[in-house]
């Protein structure tokens, strides 16, 4: 009744029946100074002492996937389609139209607490990372 059972790659999810809470119809701005609520989870930059993006002057834009993203991680020699990084990645189907993605001047910085993109690495200024913080189910 309450609760939905998930089957991905080999392991079983019990979730809750009841639907995350709503995400929002259009882009968020958001200076990462304080914490954001984003669909039943929260949104947070930590400073990081090596590594990490840059926090732009104007703040973000947090969205959620349309479809037929690209984007470039750090840590990869080239750029890919977001729904092919996160095969990749094993995020479960259910979680992937959930995930808060950070733009700025429509650029992909940071894909949830996965990956940021190639041109945003903190080199000298103070680094962060995305949080993201979310009941996710154990496996």
């Amino acid at each position: 009744g309450s609760l939905r059972l998930r089957r991905f790659r080999q392991r079983l999810y019990l979730l809750p029946a009841a639907a995350n809470d709503p995400l929002p119809d259009a882009a968020l701005s958001w200076s990462g100074r304080e914490p954001l609520r984003w669909g039943g989870g929260q949104l947070a930059l930590e400073p990081v002492a090596e590594g990490g993006f840059k926090l732009p002057p104007q703040g973000f834009k947090v969205i959620q996937r349309q479809g037929g993203e690209r984007c470039h991680p750090h840590h990869r020699p080239h750029s890919q389609t977001l729904k092919k990084l996160l095969q990749e990645a094993d995020v479960e189907p259910w979680l992937r139209p959930l995930l808060p993605i950070l733009t700025v001047d429509g650029e992909i910085v940071a894909v949830a607490d996965l990956w940021f993109c190639r041109g945003w690495e903190a080199v000298v200024e103070q680094g962060y990372r995305l949080c993201w913080r979310t009941a996710k189910p154990s496996a």
